[in-house]
């Protein structure tokens, strides 16, 4: 039970078997399977000092489930996991049909996956905002779709969370497109389009693992007073932790479409935390039914944009614990809401926040971070520093694992022809304006043990606030 007497939920994994001549062929491979005492791995796979299973290390015995690198689990020595104790890759692919096979290059099997998509063929913007995010830990998956469309001088704003890798919606609000992760290893994974997209879209993605990279994806319900919340029984000690949350409540089924559309995303690690939402609603031209705000001492953050209200319906700070993550809702008006979080554990993670340069283009500045880092994770709602929320969506996300090996989206909702549009850029992150122009740019130019520097081009003359979330394989000096 977490403090407050609130469970996460432990996600349910279905077995799928398919009956050939007789045989039965498990699709999911039980490689990167999460395993402990209780729920070994089968033969000849062994459970690995990351908790998942895998092949035995040379020298390794295949008796031992739950060893910890080498050490003895239940009558035998257990094997770990060997190799650099964590690897990062940013990809882009073009979706298919059936099982896809997305090649990636970790050389080791994967202990997480992000994809996200705002369903366009290649860089460039359209109208209609939509925008499909997923969280993997091979094991369980949670994705949120996200739309926000224009209908007859009105706009229509839909949510979804799904118990997929990914999911995103069409324009008339049907699914367009939801993948599961079928399996992972050492160089891809498969993902099983249910619902395969009319027209082929970009998908992005984020794939990291290592010997030192534990990761797990849990559910659970914000509070619907004030009180405490998140996520406990973890078998490690989380080292950051970014969550979801969503405009579904605990009661509706996984799968259902419902009214309104936003997010709040946050990340907590030990030192630090931020937190950005956007909301909205049906609205009229008459009716701004659209709001955004973030905060930098945040770690849970919920919007409401109804009657033009901009009301804060979701606040609170979060603290790390040896097997989870406690957030302390100050505000909680809006009822119960179902929140998605993934759990990192690996040799350094930080969280910061960046104010853009307000230089003439190109302008270098510098992210320091006292580390090499091998993923950033940046975000915003495209604003100086806010003390409350104010009107219209805008939401930018970006990732980069590397100078050539970045992406960035912009999603904007607000009254205004068109009302809603996507944008989707090569850079580490972009800054659109309310007409969902980019007026600064940001792309990862070089790498040190100390962070790295960013160049912006082109550049505007507002002190942008942005928060990154960087990951690497050793620790901070």
């Amino acid at each position: 039970m977490m403090p407050g007497g609130m469970p996460h939920r432990r996600l349910a994994l279905p077995l799928v078997v398919t009956l050939v001549a007789g045989c039965v062929i498990a699709p999911l491979d039980a490689t990167g399977k999460r395993c402990s005492d209780s729920d070994p791995c089968p033969a000849p796979l062994v459970c690995g000092a990351d908790l998942r299973c895998g092949a035995a290390s040379p020298g390794g015995g295949t008796g031992g489930n739950g060893g910890s690198g080498g050490s003895g689990g239940q009558g035998g020595s257990g094997g770990g996991l060997s190799g650099p104790p964590a690897v990062f890759q940013r990809l882009t692919f073009t979706t298919t049909s059936g099982d896809q096979t997305v090649p990636h290059a970790l050389g080791t099997t994967p202990a997480a996956l992000l994809l996200w998509t705002v369903a366009l063929p290649a860089d460039g913007k359209q109208d209609t905002s939509i925008f499909g995010l997923g969280l993997s830990d091979g094991v369980h998956s949670r994705a949120l779709a996200n739309l926000d469309t224009d209908s007859g001088g009105k706009t229509r704003a839909f949510s979804e969370l799904d118990d997929a890798a990914l999911v995103w919606l069409a324009a008339d609000g049907s699914v367009a497109g939801r993948a599961t992760l079928l399996r992972w290893d050492a160089s891809g994974f498969v993902l099983r389009w249910t619902t395969a997209p009319a027209a082929a879209v970009q998908v992005h993605a984020v794939v990291l693992g290592g010997a030192s990279v534990r990761a797990e994806v849990s559910e659970w319900t914000t509070p619907a007073a004030p009180g405490n919340a998140g996520v406990s029984g973890l078998p490690f000690a989380p080292q950051a932790v970014l969550s979801l949350v969503t405009f579904v409540g605990p009661s509706t089924a996984l799968g259902t479409r419902v009214a309104g559309s936003g997010f709040g995303l946050g990340v907590v690690e030990p030192r630090s935390q931020f937190a950005v939402a956007v909301a909205r609603v049906d609205s009229d031209n008459s009716n701004y039914g659209s709001a955004h705000f973030q905060r930098a001492d945040r770690g849970l953050l919920g919007l409401s944009a109804a009657n033009q209200d901009f009301v804060v319906t979701l606040e609170g700070t979060g603290t790390l614990k040896p097997d989870g993550v406690q957030y302390q809702a100050t505000t909680a008006t809006d009822g119960a809401r179902r929140a998605v979080s993934l759990s990192l554990s690996m040799p350094f993670a930080q969280a910061s926040r960046l104010l853009k340069t307000t230089a003439a283009s190109p302008a270098e500045q510098d992210l320091p971070l006292g580390a090499t880092p091998g993923l950033i994770l940046a975000m915003s709602v495209n604003e100086a520093p806010l003390t409350k929320p104010t009107y219209d969506s805008l939401f930018s996300f970006g990732a980069g694992t590397g100078p050539s090996e970045v992406s960035a989206i912009g999603l904007r909702s607000q009254v205004g022809t068109p009302y809603t549009s996507r944008t989707q850029r090569s850079a580490l992150f972009s800054v659109f304006t309310r007409t969902n122009a980019v007026s600064a740019e940001a792309q990862w130019t070089t790498t040190s043990d100390a962070g790295v520097t960013l160049t912006w081009a082109p550049n505007e003359s507002r002190a942008v606030e942005v928060f990154t979330l960087a990951l690497g394989a050793t620790a901070a000096k």
